[in-house]
């Protein structure tokens, strides 16, 4: 299995940073191979044009080509990914590559066999997104509307809340590698039969 990391986070010191080393140190020690995209210091540029033919999206979109497994690490902000990741999926997970059209007029997803997690954090505590269904809607919109739509198959998204400096959340990075463990499992398990 081929994993491909697309990290989000303008911050070294962030808690989205210490869930990529803790992710990137369990993939280490089981032996997967995997490359890691964190677009802040790539400077990827999220800004899409049309007229422009950009080289950096095709370098990104053979990184998906070369992987089976996709997982992307972000905080929410405004409800949302940061721009750097919506500008980034606008413009690697374009038409003719993520998604087609068929005579029909019906979507073609062209990244079929290919799956993701999410793990992203957020500031605010669960309650009042679960309260609001805002979590919920987030789910949709990044299963439905992102990832299903282009083809991969969504193993899992874990939201961490709650997520303020200085705040104790080692045991939820201790459930996050647990459920990568067991995800990676089930997936492995999947393939193989």
């Amino acid at each position: 299995m081929k994993v491909l990391i697309i990290f989000a986070h303008p911050s070294k010191k962030s808690f989205n940073y210490q869930i990529l080393l803790k992710v990137k140190e369990f993939l280490e020690n089981k032996g997967i191979d995997f490359r890691i995209r964190d677009l802040y210091e790539e400077k990827f540029d999220p800004v899409l044009f049309f007229d422009k033919h950009d080289e950096k999206v095709r370098e990104e979109q053979k990184f998906i080509e070369g992987s089976d497994l996709l997982i992307f690490i972000y905080p929410t902000w405004w409800g949302s990914m940061p721009a750097i990741l919506k500008g980034y999926i606008d413009k690697v997970f374009s038409y003719g590559f993520a998604y087609g059209i068929d005579e029909d007029g019906q979507t073609l997803p062209l990244l079929k066999g290919k799956k993701c997690i999410v793990i992203s954090t957020f500031g605010g505590k669960e309650e009042v997104y679960k309260q609001n269904s805002l979590e919920s809607a987030i789910k949709k919109i990044n299963q439905h509307v992102i990832f299903e739509f282009c083809g991969f198959e969504v193993l899992e998204q874990f939201f961490i809340y709650d997520v303020k400096e200085g705040a104790d959340l080692k045991g939820k990075i201790e459930e996050l590698i647990f459920l990568l463990q067991k995800v990676l499992l089930v997936s492995s398990q999947k393939t193989s039969t």
